[in-house]
């Protein structure tokens, strides 16, 4: 992966949650991240292991109680310099959202504004973010919903005369309306069922492919993840432990974690009785030594709970799991 591709750089970010009477919440631990230009990379795990608060960290939306703790987040900018989000000024900051990266928050059908049209929501972006006037910002507007495939009757709609799945693709097209190079994407698809699901999918890999634009998918369906994902990052009590080509890895799952999230989905035709991960996730104030997972695999040795696993490269995929080491 040449260093001109990448669109993102996270390395070794650590966020917490720094609470009362000396509690820290270790939600994102030591993850690094990274996604090339025009990829949609997935971000898998069941809840509450620090996906939503990576996606924050990334996007520097960040308050107390949660602070980052270490590392870098690096941003490509428009003149292809990479800039340190963290090393930003609010002003410079508020510059590069929208331009260079927009974030879809979870629930974000919520976000519209139930008292303006979505016309005027539109607009709003454009006299935050951009340099033209009202008409050639309708008329820009007018022309990437006709390239999404979205009516342009939208526009005079309040939010809550469109159906679910079409305030998402709204919300979508609002999230790029300014061609950022990288979306922020936290699970765009809740709440809606399988048509609606997969409109969306399509409408993300249309705008990927007509502007190049990378996205980080975060769900924790993992059947979403197969449809929509280039590569794929597994994350377990905030550590990302597997990370590779989403054909591979579904394919041929290599850490005990992931091979769980994969063999717990159905298949049509399929007759084997489906198990889920037995176990509960682990406190995230006072996670386990070694591995975190080693508590609910089948596959733990001694070394798994005494040693944190380093990432084994196993051809193109990453993972941290000790019954890699030497293969």
């Amino acid at each position: 992966m040449s260093a001109n591709t990448l669109v993102l750089d996270c390395r070794n970010v650590a966020a917490y949650y720094e609470l009362d009477y000396g509690i820290r919440v270790r939600a994102v631990d030591n993850v690094s991240l990274s996604v090339r230009k025009g990829e949609i990379v997935g971000l898998a795990g069941e809840s509450g292991c620090g996906k939503t608060t990576l996606m924050r960290t990334i996007y520097r939306d960040i308050a107390p109680p949660l602070r980052l703790v270490s590392g870098v987040v690096r941003l490509q900018s428009a003149n292809g310099e990479f800039i340190d989000v963290y090393g930003l000024s609010e002003a410079e900051l508020k510059k590069m959202r929208a331009k260079v990266i927009s974030y879809i928050p979870q629930g974000s059908m919520s976000v519209l504004n139930p008292t303006s049209r979505i016309r005027s929501q539109f607009l709003e972006i454009f006299q935050k973010y951009g340099r033209v006037d009202k008409n050639e910002a309708l008329r820009q507007v007018k022309e990437r919903l006709r390239e999404l495939g979205l009516r342009e009757s939208i526009l005079a709609s309040y939010p809550h005369q469109l159906s679910g799945g079409m305030r998402q693709r709204t919300v979508i097209a609002l999230a790029t309306i300014m061609n950022p190079s990288i979306v922020l994407a936290d699970e765009p698809t809740s709440a809606l069922d399988v048509v609606y699901q997969r409109g969306v999918v399509e409408m993300i890999q249309k705008i990927r492919e007509m502007y190049g634009t990378s996205f980080i998918l975060v769900s924790h369906d993992m059947g979403l993840h197969y449809q929509a994902s280039d590569r794929i990052a597994i994350m377990y009590a905030g550590k990302i432990i597997e990370v590779g080509n989403t054909d591979d890895v579904f394919k041929e799952p290599l850490h005990p974690y992931t091979e769980g999230l994969i063999n717990s989905l159905p298949r049509i035709g399929g007759s084997k009785k489906l198990e889920g991960l037995s176990g509960l996730p682990p406190s995230l104030a006072n996670p386990p030594p070694g591995c975190r997972f080693h508590p609910r695999c089948p596959y733990r040795m001694e070394k798994c709970s005494a040693e944190e696993p380093p990432f084994f490269t196993v051809g193109d995929r990453q993972v941290a799991c000790w019954l890699l080491e030497g293969k």
